[in-house]
């Protein structure tokens, strides 16, 4: 027969272990990871501040530079639109006034009798006039749309130069130098110089309306 010793010494078993108290080196070693964590967060939150407030900042700096730019292209547009429409402007009142001067021409030579010196004036007027031309259409290559070159440079060379150097020039010669032919001798010739006078008339009209069509092209005042 088997004896229950357990039971005899009143005892159900063996009891647990009491848990032991933290010592000062625990405490001490969890407040050390305690404080590298937090350390290390407030690292890593100032390094994501760093890198936000950079990406914000160079952000606002390309936004910056970009509208800038697109500001001093707009300026520089806007300074190259306002050379070249005073350009456009002066060039049709210097050939509205070359036009005027050879109405003016033609209307003396029509005149009955014909006044040497009333000629003589239209004749520099129409100088007057040519030179005025000539200094607007020097500004119109500097700063002119390159489409307007061809119409001004083709009536100068079709009609301009051939009537001023070979019509009017030895016209004014006969007629009007130190030693000129008798009035009759003009009132001759001035059919022909009328003729010549309408033609040149009739050219740089249609040439100023082709350069009024472009330089307002140029300028975007086409209607629609």
């Amino acid at each position: 027969m088997t004896i229950n010793t357990s039971a005899r010494d009143g005892h159900a078993g063996t009891p647990p272990a009491a848990p032991t108290e933290p010592t000062n080196a625990d405490l001490r070693r969890d407040v050390r990871a305690a404080t590298r964590s937090g350390r290390y967060a407030l690292v890593a939150a100032l390094c994501a501040a760093v890198v936000s407030s950079g990406i914000a900042a160079g952000s606002a700096v390309y936004v910056s530079s970009t509208e800038l730019q697109r500001k001093e292209r707009a300026e520089v547009a806007q300074v190259v639109r306002d050379n070249r429409q005073r350009a456009y402007s002066d060039y049709a009142a210097a050939m509205m006034r070359f036009m005027e001067g050879l109405s003016g021409l033609e209307g003396e030579l029509l005149q009955e009798p014909i006044e040497r010196e009333e000629v003589r004036a239209q004749v520099v007027e129409v100088g007057d006039s040519v030179a005025a031309m000539s200094r607007a259409q020097i500004t119109v290559s500097l700063v002119g749309n390159l489409d307007v070159a061809p119409v001004i440079v083709g009536f100068n060379e079709e009609h301009a130069a051939p009537f001023l150097h070979d019509r009017l020039t030895s016209f004014a010669r006969r007629h009007l130098g130190g030693a000129p032919e008798p009035v009759e001798a003009m009132r001759e010739d001035a059919p022909v110089m009328v003729a010549d006078i309408e033609r040149t008339v009739t050219a740089a009209t249609e040439c100023l309306s082709r350069f009024v069509d472009l330089a307002r092209l140029d300028l975007g005042l086409t209607d629609g």
